[in-house]
């Protein structure tokens, strides 16, 4: 019997995942089982035919299941308002402007319920298990936005079964519902963890939340790019390596009070399966600790374990309890970094002691991942096999080291403080490497996101490496650097994207000679869930200028997130300030980033850009409404001219049509505000659009073209003329 069964059972399962929608793989299903179990005591080979056939059939029906919502579901109550009764199942997500929770629902308006929602709060105290009644909130489907890229939040809700969202500023707890008690008991020693690791400073407290407890959130924005650049990022979320550290941690301290195999593995289990509860139970946490329960029975049983075997069985246990686990970055980042270091560890390794297997292992995972890191992020890190080779030990230690602190804290605070200092230099000293390494120069780069025939050539080009296939070597090499360089060098153009940002403003625009402009960011939030995405999407982590054309939340809000992670040449504004929490957070980061705000008006002509952009407003004296001062830009070039006039209203349109009549004649026109008025016919008739561009708002005549219907849209210059590309076609 071959050592390796799991592993064509998963193949085959995972097909039946990736055909989700094939038709009647339920009655087909009924009729394979049984025609297998025939052929199987005729014993005929026959029978896995219908074995493997029987598979794919499940696979696709157990998407149906899982997808599957009954009629007391709360999605089914989807554009209804009234009051909700749910308890809170999983760990609220804490940022500074709101909290998130998964609430599983008990009564809408007085009517049973079931199923999961997710619901947006203030920031609170609101904790696992409590019971909550939101009044008058409002049922919706989780937004979904609309642009080019890999990231999409509405399918990534869906995949954990929930199909709504909510927003509510008014909370009552009820009290406590009922939830998995051992998810209860995880939740308060989490709770208490989190105290405990107050009595250190802000960042110091922030890393060890990220690699003791699976909390990102207290770590910067800063702190965040070092690790992602330098190939570290699964360091800050509780994965796989960190329960192998921790087994191995407990199998030393179990080993030294003299407890012997298997009892010292046994004895390890309870507390690995506790850290994996406490820590949110991640799929790359789940995938390790179904591999340690199958090495430890392996071994209790004396049977020889099969890693790919062994990484088959984990990997379809988590598929049959979700097969849409398939789909997620996290299982698939998981299961191809332990495959390569199955895989190709053994093929890298020069000499056979622990040193050179740990840089084997460091260089096989970097290697395994990077086209999927690539195909996904559109970045790869260059010195990912190096930082990792220091950090990873750094933190084998730290790990360790940062749980008996909070187990010291348990029984006293003041024996903890003992500890506070050794375990603060520890913890600094792994920071401070991490950004050593994110100084140097070229880190990391950024690429345009390549398409799955590029990551197959990819992944068979580190099979043919692995595997020293000399005469495949060149020949793969060339198609895919050719595939690379169709995607890096194709002819350049003048183009913009409008993107869908929600009711916001935020437009791109590329240069024909690669100048990057940003005009706008949307509302808070945006810059991170949607206009980063695109261009981290699109291989760009440089911004030549970026326009603010006024301080409304709705245009600046996303900017913030951009200003902080993306490198920028120049910021433009209105001049006009404002008293606003959004504006004040938009002047301090780039007073923290040290970049230059200048200040535009009517005449103004922006140099140095590849492009002539014309300011046409707003003029020397300020109009008395913050939205007719927005700034109206004309950006053109050879063959294609837009006209982008912000929020600015009648007054403002008046005044410009005076000022500059034919002047205001372009190719394309953003319709001012978003599209919620009807433009004048005077200025519509010195303007001329070809088409004009709603931004978050339903386009309110047939010419006009919205984000909101269309999601995305692209203008591209092509030879004398443009062409139009929307998300949705």
């Amino acid at each position: 019997m071959s050592r390796k069964p799991f592993v064509p059972i998963l193949v085959f399962y995972i097909l039946g995942i990736s055909i989700n929608n094939l038709p009647y793989s339920y009655p087909f299903l009924l009729v394979s089982i049984p025609l297998f179990f025939i052929f199987l005591s005729l014993k005929n080979k026959t029978s896995f035919v219908f074995l493997y056939l029987s598979i794919i059939f499940f696979g696709s029906f157990s998407c149906k299941l899982h997808s599957y919502k009954g009629a007391f579901n709360i999605a089914n109550y989807v554009g209804e308002k009234g009051n909700l009764i749910g308890v809170i199942i999983d760990y609220p997500m804490r940022y500074p402007e709101r909290t998130y929770l998964v609430l599983k629902a008990e009564f809408f308006n007085g009517k049973k319920a079931d199923g999961l929602i997710s619901v947006s709060v203030k920031p609170s105290n609101l904790s696992l298990s409590d019971k909550l009644f939101i009044p008058d909130i409002k049922i919706k489907e989780p937004k979904e936005y609309k642009n080019p890229g890999r990231y999409n939040k509405k399918k990534v809700l869906a995949r954990r079964g929930i199909y709504c969202s909510a927003w509510a500023d008014n909370v009552v707890v009820l009290g406590k519902g009922k939830i998995n008690p051992l998810l209860l008991l995880a939740g308060k020693i989490k709770k208490r963890a989190e105290e405990i690791l107050s009595l250190f400073p802000p960042e110091e407290r922030g890393f060890l939340l990220g690699i003791i407890l699976g909390e990102r959130v207290g770590i910067s924005d800063c702190l965040n790019k070092a690790f992602a650049d330098t190939g570290t990022i699964h360091i800050l979320s509780v994965s796989g390596l960190h329960l192998a550290l921790l087994f191995g941690f407990l199998v030393i301290v179990f080993g030294n009070i003299g407890i012997k195999k298997p009892y010292k593995f046994i004895f390890s289990l309870p507390f690995l399966f506790l850290f994996c509860l406490i820590t949110g139970s991640s799929t790359p946490t789940v995938r390790s600790l179904i591999m340690i329960c199958v090495f430890i029975f392996s071994f209790i049983f004396e049977r020889e374990s099969n890693a790919y075997n062994t990484l088959a069985i984990a990997a379809f246990i988590i598929l049959l309890k979700n097969p849409y686990e398939l789909y997620d970055i996290g299982f698939q980042l998981s299961f191809v970094a332990c495959l390569s270091l199955i895989y190709l560890t053994p093929r890298l390794i020069i000499r056979k002691n622990k040193l050179f297997l740990f840089i084997s292992s460091c260089i096989s995972a970097s290697i395994g991942i990077a086209p999927l890191v690539l195909f996904w992020f559109s970045r790869v890190s260059l010195i990912s096999p190096l930082s990792n080779f220091i950090v990873i030990p750094l933190v084998g230690v730290l790990l360790p080291f940062g749980l008996i602190f909070i187990f010291l804290g348990f029984i006293n605070l003041y024996l903890a403080n003992l500890f506070v200092l050794p375990l603060f230099l520890l913890t600094n000293l792994t920071i401070k490497a991490v950004l050593y390494f994110s100084y140097i120069p070229a880190s990391s780069i950024s690429l345009p996101s390549p398409g799955i025939p590029i990551v197959i050539f990819l992944y068979f080009f580190i099979f043919v490496f692995a595997n020293r296939i000399k005469a495949l070597f060149i020949p793969t090499l060339v198609i895919i650097n050719l595939m690379l360089l169709y995607n890096v060098l194709k002819t350049p153009v003048f183009e913009a994207t409008f993107l869908d940002v929600g009711l916001g403003d935020s437009i791109f625009i590329r240069s024909p000679k690669g100048c990057n402009i940003l005009i706008d960011g949307g509302p808070p939030g945006m810059g991170r869930s949607c206009v980063l995405p695109f261009l981290r999407y699109r291989g760009i982590d440089r911004i030549d200028a970026i326009f603010a054309t006024h301080s409304d939340a709705d245009h600046i809000g996303g900017l913030i997130d951009c200003l902080t992670e993306l490198k920028v040449g120049r910021v433009f504004y209105n001049g006009l300030d404002c008293s606003s929490k959004t504006y004040q957070d938009f002047k301090a980061v780039i007073k923290e980033k040290g970049f230059s705000l200048q200040r535009l008006k009517m005449g103004n002509k922006i140099k140095g850009l590849d492009l002539d952009i014309e300011v046409l407003n707003p003029p020397e004296e300020m109009f008395s409404d913050d939205n007719n001062n927005s700034l109206v830009l004309k950006v053109s070039s050879k063959d294609l001219s837009f006209l982008l006039p912000g929020d600015i209203e009648k007054e403002a349109i008046t005044d410009i049509s005076k000022y500059y009549k034919e002047g205001l004649n372009s190719t394309i026109l953003k319709s001012p505000h978003h599209g919620r008025n009807k433009i004048p016919e005077k200025f519509l008739s010195l303007v001329k659009p070809e088409v004009i561009i709603a931004e978050g708002w339903d386009a309110i005549s047939e010419d006009i073209i919205s984000t909101n219907e269309y999601g995305a849209i692209t203008i591209k210059s092509s030879k004398n003329a443009f062409k139009i590309e929307t998300y949705l076609k």
